[in-house]
């Protein structure tokens, strides 16, 4: 089972009665102390100062990096036969998998589940499947 919000993932071995979570992580929050990463538009000169690349695109480059990285190390760890999807952005997250992966994805669902009890995630599954 996977799930993921837009800053953080987490990824669970669920079977025989037993639901355990094997790996997360999050990606903190950008500051910027001062004025350091804002861009000042000054008349015909252009952009001066700061980085080109919104916060919102460091956040997706970082969670798209590390969100690959722990999917491909926990797939050669464990052997899942089947995935559950839960994710806000579940297009975007399910095209980060790898391809074998991607195969076995038994059900998306689009909802932000992060740092619930697992006893809750599975009752939002229950009642999608219900529905």
């Amino acid at each position: 089972m996977i799930l993921t919000g837009t800053q953080e993932a987490e990824f669970y071995l669920a079977g025989d009665g037993v639901i355990e979570k094997i790996e997360t992580f999050r990606i903190p929050r950008i500051r910027y102390s001062d004025k350091e990463g804002l861009s000042v538009r000054t008349g015909k000169t252009g952009v001066t100062g700061g980085s080109s690349k919104t916060t919102k695109e460091q956040y997706q480059q970082e969670f798209t990096a590390k969100f690959r990285t722990a999917a491909k190390d926990i797939v050669g760890r464990v052997t899942p036969t089947q995935i559950v999807l839960v994710s806000p952005i579940v297009g975007e997250v399910e095209a980060l998998l790898p391809v074998a992966v991607k195969k076995i994805v038994a059900m998306r669902i689009k909802k932000n589940l992060c740092e619930r009890h697992p006893e809750e995630i599975l009752e939002h599954i229950k009642k999608t499947i219900i529905k």
